[in-house]
This record gives C-alpha cells, structure tokens and sequence, in this order.
C-alpha cells in the first residue's frame, strides 16, 4: 500500500548534497521506486528553492558546478508531482500571517491542508510551531528512525 506526502525542499535537496538526515531523506524519496509507489507532491517552487540551494553550494562551499548541474536535471526527473504556487500563494500569504511563518513555507502547508497529506520536513522548528496548531506535519528525523 502507498502512502503520500507533500514535501519541502530541505528534504528534496538533501537527495544531492551531504546534509544531517541525507540518508533518511534518500530513504523516502527512494520509495519512488518502489512496484506501488509513494505519491509525492510539492508547490512548483519547490524547484527553484532546491536550485537556489545548489546555487549558495556552489558559490559558498565549493560545490562542484557540473555536479549541482546534473542535479538540476535528477530534480526534473523526480516524479514529485508540483503544483503551481499560484493555486496556493493567497491562502498561504493567509496562514504565514496568522502563524507568523514565511509565506514559502506556508505555500508546502497549504498543499498539504488542501491534499490531506502531510508535509514532511526537516526544519524543526517549523514542525513545532505547526505541531502546535494542529496542522498535518512530520519531522524527517522522526519518519523512518
């Protein structure tokens, strides 16, 4: 039986770089793979913050460029089903005021209030403050320790 999840990019982008929780990150992605797989979905965004990631890699950590290139591409195959921020962006605007969140990370939580799935992430703090409201999230530590 599958599951689904929307899920942020600094679970995403920890598929390309050596970060804490790489290897858990690589564990729930890799069920893309899997004979029924996973279902994983993500505000279009998502695309651009991983890229700016592997900007800030290259420019500030010697991140080799050819490699954040091929990356760039792994990214576009991944079958994280992305869903334009237009569709999102009022709402979230909405949310990241009353919770006092940014607006990029309200547009992932929106998605998942919107698909009834969780958002898994690996920002605590972001878990704690939205744990507290009730609303539908995961920490990436927590989901396959």
């Amino acid at each position: 039986m599958s599951n689904a999840y929307v899920v942020d990019a600094n679970v995403v982008v920890k598929l390309f770089v050596d970060e804490e929780l790489s290897a858990q990150a690589r564990a729930l992605l890799g069920r893309l793979a899997l004979p029924e797989p996973d279902q994983f979905f993500a505000p279009d965004l998502l695309l651009a913050e991983c890229a700016n990631v592997l900007w800030k890699y290259v420019q500030f950590y010697g991140y080799d460029v050819e490699m954040a290139r091929a990356n760039l591409a792994d990214l576009a195959d991944l079958a994280i089903q992305t869903v334009p921020v237009i569709n999102l962006f009022q709402e979230a605007f909405e949310l990241g005021h009353r919770l006092s969140i940014a607006v990029y990370d309200a547009c992932y939580v929106t998605l998942a209030e919107g698909l009834g799935y969780p958002l898994v992430t690996a920002d605590e703090p972001l878990v704690r403050r939205l744990a507290g409201e009730g609303l539908p999230v995961l920490y990436l530590g927590d989901l396959l320790s």
